[in-house]
């Protein structure tokens, strides 16, 4: 029998549960975008439980960078924490601090997984078809967009941005390109090689050239230059008329109304889809170039894995092929000649020849800048560019591999710069992540898996966050190791919100001390914690499916 468990609230309908086996959903680490699903805390330095997930009979739970998702048994998805670019799919960019059912997918399919990624989120139904939201503008949603219309959102969100650069400093005359870590672009142009390198002792080597991509690029910036030249034509008479006069250092400035002729009602930017669509068709025509049989698109294929990364998506089929779209320029979309494609493409070549070979793709997995298969023969296949434990990324180009030397793997995972894989009693690790404070970084080579964990009891699944680890075992103990969120970022959360004493944001408790759960340097178990079911960690925080029986 159903019964409505979520009050009824003006922006979106909640839940509904279903009585089935008790399970409940913990969360901790950061919460400031509300990707914890408890509202006036900054940062849950312990687990916290999701009532209101409590009896809604939860299949299991995913965690992006800053949100998180809840599948159902009924085939209802439920999306919470930062709405960025629309990719909790609720309509809106708006943060949500409690699970909300996603109105837009119901009666469209029976949700059978999803995969978060940093600024988008794919759906996956119980007949194959994948659906998505969020950011596009690298074609990451799988939309087909073209590239024309690419560069004309691209330069659309960068004027606005500029404008409001422009109010908040006087650098701009100064600006570097920057990069996500704040290196400048000059700094990762100069470090790219045009060499190829693979694994010593492994026999796959690279498949990607750079070379045959220049065309791409090229016709890029002609575009954005083409949509620069346009912009700046109407650019001063629509400031004009969405500014006013301001003092700002002794001098007079202009200052942009933020309204809905400028964001939208919904509050996204140009390329940010708010409602889960069906991904189908090609329409890119770069791609038609080069090869006309893609034209089919996947509208034909039935999908049974996705994965999701910043800029890229993947998909695995039934007949254990994979799928591919978004931004790539380190060889993570698999194809020979192209770095960019907007729509789902088929990968061949070598990559697709490796997997058939091995039984095909049953399970992907995307890394920050690398993804990873793993066959139905339990081998593990790599690709894009990987790294390494010193910090440094491998040397030269990106890279195909298979993992030798290891048992039959059944379960596989993947970090921001690290991969873990287990075969039910055993778990290996390779790349890099960061010690429990992130003051230092650790990791095995690529190379040469290092065995971390043994667990006689039996390994069930691993999971792998932005810098952290975990497995869980049969019996329903949770190891886990790396940094989910430091003792010093959780301090700096709290006293960021301990300023906000109105009803809803409540001054948080300071931090206790360190709890396993939040990191560890070395695997251990993790106190406090039993009968867990599943886990998957996000970028700084981590939910688990608990039975509570």
């Amino acid at each position: 029998m159903l019964r409505k468990f979520f009050q009824s609230v003006p922006r979106q309908t909640k839940c509904e549960a279903v009585a089935d086996k008790k399970l409940s959903v913990l969360a901790w680490g950061r919460n400031a975008e509300g990707q914890c699903g408890v509202e006036n805390k900054p940062v849950c330095v312990e687990p916290v439980v999701l009532h209101s997930l409590e009896s809604a009979g939860v299949r299991s739970v995913f965690a992006g960078k800053v949100h998180s998702a809840a599948i159902l048994k009924t085939g209802e998805v439920c999306t919470w924490g930062c709405g960025k670019a629309g990719k909790l799919g609720h309509g809106s960019s708006e943060n949500y601090s409690e699970p909300t059912r996603v109105e837009a997918l119901i009666g469209r399919g029976e949700i059978s997984s999803a995969a978060l990624g940093s600024q988008h989120t794919l759906f996956l139904d119980n007949k194959g078809a994948v659906f998505s939201c969020g950011e596009n503008k690298e074609g990451q949603c799988g939309y087909g967009t073209s590239i024309a219309v690419l560069a004309k959102q691209r330069r659309e969100e960068w004027d606005i941005g500029a404008n409001i650069g422009r109010i908040a400093t006087n650098l701009s005359s100064n600006s570097v390109g920057m990069d996500g870590h704040g290196n400048s672009s000059e700094h990762h142009a100069s470090q790219k090689s045009q060499h190829s390198a693979w694994f010593s002792g492994q026999a796959l080597k690279p498949f990607i050239d750079r070379g045959a991509r220049q065309a791409e690029v090229e016709e890029v910036s002609r575009l954005f230059e083409l949509s620069k030249q346009e912009r700046a034509r109407s650019h001063q008479s629509a400031s004009s008329s969405h500014s006013h006069e301001f003092s700002l250092g002794g001098k007079s400035q202009s200052k942009p109304v933020w309204d809905a002729a400028m964001f939208g009602p919904t509050g996204l930017l140009p390329g940010q889809s708010h409602t889960p669509t069906r991904i189908g068709r090609d329409l890119h025509e770069l791609v038609a170039q080069h090869d006309q049989e893609r034209q089919a698109g996947i509208e034909g294929e039935v999908v049974r894995a996705v994965a999701a990364s910043r800029y890229f998506s993947m998909l695995a089929t039934a007949s254990g092929e994979i799928w591919s779209f978004g931004g790539g320029f380190n060889g993570e979309l698999g194809f020979r000649h192209s770095s960019w494609v907007t729509s789902a493409q088929k990968v061949e070549g070598q990559l697709a020849q490796v997997l058939q070979e091995n039984g095909g793709a049953i399970a992907l997995q995307a890394g920050g800048t690398f993804c990873m298969a793993l066959t139905a023969q339990g081998k593990v296949v790599v690709w894009g560019k990987i790294g390494q434990p010193t910090g440094e990324r491998q040397r030269g180009g990106p890279m195909v591999a298979e993992i030798m030397g290891l048992p039959p793997i059944i379960s596989i995972a993947a970090g921001q710069s690290h991969a873990l894989m287990s075969d039910g009693e055993r778990v290996w690790a390779l790349g890099r992540w960061l010690s429990a404070d992130g003051s230092k970084q650790m990791g095995a080579a690529w190379g040469t898996p290092e065995e971390v964990l043994r667990l006689p009891q039996g390994v069930r699944s691993v999971s792998a966050g932005l810098h952290s680890s975990a497995a869980v075992t049969r019996d329903g103990q949770l190891w886990m190791w790396g940094k989910v969120i430091s003792e010093d970022h959780a301090k700096a959360l709290h006293e960021q919100h301990s300023g906000f004493r109105c009803a809803k944001h409540a001054v948080p408790e300071p931090p206790p001390s360190s709890w396993t759960g939040l990191g560890s340097d070395q695997p251990a178990q993790v106190e406090g914690l039993r009968n867990v079911q599943s886990i998957s960690l996000g970028g700084v925080h981590a939910l688990a499916l608990v039975d509570d029986e």
